[in-house]
């Protein structure tokens, strides 16, 4: 007796031993194939669809997958706008490398002459409306904002996006391209339509990089990173028109980027310089005000071809105007931007924005105080300019 009851002693606890490891291997097993049946159907659909449709519809495919495999929180997405939310949200994908893999360097095909016509364009281009893309293997390093002034430039738009989009693409960057439109026949303000795409944008996502663009400007090197680092960086540092030559150290025209914290330390960009010239050496200068360095690529990198186009009047209060705001800026930018919207709409290869940038509130306003204050309208009489006379007076 006393012999079986120690073998049962020694059976029962061998027993229970393999019961509770053939449990915890049946778990594993279960979670496993839940876990790589949902990536499978991921894989499978995307795969199944890139080889029948192209990659086109496979991008669209994926993002659809995504959206409906992930669960969206603030937690895990960086965004106020929930379609935007997903191209961040899959945190199951590793970051994108720091050197993109698909870099094609001086190799990287220009267009600049004879543009697709719209519908080919917008049928080829595997982007979403708004012309939002984001990489479809990895989480993007870059939220990046390209912001595009622009009126009646319709060949040199498509150009501008027949390039841009490729070259954008290749350097895996999270981003959307907002082309901002000044309405009527004023001068033309291109700083201020800058401002504007900057608040425009900051509605719909979570962008922590503004790339602020002319519309005639194509870069050659997809080595020219579009991101934004530490300090502002001048992208655009050899134009063909200059001879490929920066034409002085200062300069912050033509392609630049900065973050949105010195953006806004900066209060932006003026919103007085109408016509050609002045508003880059204003930014410059209030970049340097707040010991801001501006950086550059070498030549080498920052190569661009300029699109031809006739030239705009020259602003001739523009030097006027610099002097006098030079110790203002604090109140002459984002904070005070006024405009009114006529439209917004993300159109397939980016998002639309129609503005007036002169409310008629304001125009109201202004006569009845030029009506009211002789002082000031003489001012505005000799500057041209009715914010930079206020300014001026604010100052004496």
């Amino acid at each position: 007796m006393a012999t079986t009851a120690g073998n049962v002693n020694v059976c029962c606890p061998q027993s229970f031993l393999k019961i509770c490891v053939c449990l915890l291997g049946l778990i594993i097993l279960v979670q496993y194939y839940v876990m790589s049946s949902t990536e499978n159907e991921l894989k499978v659909a995307w795969l199944g669809e890139k080889m029948s449709l192209g990659k086109h519809a496979s991008l669209k495919l994926l993002q659809t997958a995504l959206l409906n495999k992930t669960v969206m929180t603030n937690e895990t997405t960086p965004g106020p706008n929930s379609t935007d939310q997903i191209a961040t949200a899959n945190l199951s994908l590793p970051l994108c490398p720091i050197v993109p893999h698909m870099l094609e360097g001086k190799q990287f095909p220009v267009v600049t002459k004879k543009p697709k016509p719209w519908k080919l364009l917008e049928k080829n281009m595997p982007v979403l409306p708004g012309g939002r893309y984001w990489p479809e293997t990895c989480v993007s390093r870059h939220r990046v904002a390209i912001i595009v002034p622009y009126r009646d430039r319709d060949e040199h738009l498509r150009l501008f996006l027949q390039n841009m989009h490729p070259f954008l693409m290749k350097q895996q960057l999270d981003y959307g391209i907002y082309v901002v439109e000044q309405k009527g026949t004023d001068s033309f303000n291109r700083a201020k339509l800058f401002n504007i795409g900057y608040a425009e944008a900051i509605k719909d996502y979570d962008w922590q990089c503004f790339i602020f663009h002319d519309v005639d400007l194509i870069p050659e090197d997809d080595r020219n990173i579009y991101s934004c680092p530490e300090h502002p960086r001048h992208l655009s540092v050899a134009v063909d028109k200059l001879k490929y030559k920066l034409p002085y150290d200062t300069l912050f025209g033509g392609a630049g980027a900065i973050n949105r914290e010195m953006f806004e330390k900066v209060n932006g960009f003026s919103n007085i310089f109408f016509g050609w010239g002045g508003e880059d050496d204003d930014m410059s200068y209030r970049l340097m005000k707040h010991n801001m360095i501006i950086t550059r690529y070498p030549a080498s990198y920052g190569r661009y071809k300029m699109l031809n186009h006739t030239k705009a009047a020259p602003n001739k209060q523009r030097h006027l105007q610099m002097r006098l705001n030079m110790n203002h800026s604090y109140l002459d930018g984002i904070r005070n931007l006024d405009y009114k919207l006529i439209e917004k709409t993300k159109r397939p290869l980016y998002t639309w924005v129609l503005a007036d940038i002169i409310s008629s509130q304001k125009s109201s306003i202004d006569n009845k105080h030029l009506a009211k204050d002789k002082y000031l309208a003489q001012i505005v009489k000799e500057i041209g300019n009715l914010d930079l006379a206020r300014i001026y007076m604010a100052s004496n």
